[in-house]
């Protein structure tokens, strides 16, 4: 009697099986691993539209003569001579989420933010919440030397 080799229909099922289950698990790690890179990009927006901001408020704060001409909440207003020594006030608002440098957007998904003006200290406290990247920093007015 020959011998016959090959499959059987109960390895075949078996094996079918098994790779179901090897398929299902690289699946779910090729999801998660999307999932987390797609995470990591919106918070990397958010701290780039961040960054994009404190660099425009700094230059504008670090000017020379700068004066606060009124704040609130959601807005702050700032007077200040420009490199070619001209007067320029310039107005950082937020309307509906997004953060505008007088009509320029600078950037949106802004879902809360505070600005606190202390004059004592010459102060400005920005808290910012973009994506639910959240940033609070204080920046400091340069004196008027006499």
């Amino acid at each position: 009697m020959k011998k016959e080799q090959g499959i059987t229909l109960i390895a075949l099922i078996v094996y079918i099986i098994l790779m179901t289950f090897v398929v299902a698990g690289v699946t779910a790690i090729t999801n998660s691993f999307y999932n987390n890179i797609n995470e990591l990009d919106k918070t990397s927006e958010s701290a780039v539209s961040f960054a994009k901001f404190n660099m425009y408020f700094i230059n504008d704060i670090k000017s020379e003569n700068v004066q606060i001409v009124s704040s609130s909440s959601n807005q702050v207003q700032i007077s200040f001579t420009n490199r070619n020594g001209e007067n320029q006030t310039v107005k950082y608002s937020i309307q509906n989420k997004t953060l505008y440098r007088d009509k320029i957007k600078i950037c949106d998904k802004v879902n809360d933010s505070n600005i606190t003006v202390n004059n004592s200290t010459n102060t400005i406290t920005v808290k910012l919440l973009i994506n639910n990247y959240e940033k609070t920093t204080v920046y400091a007015l340069e004196p008027e030397i006499l």
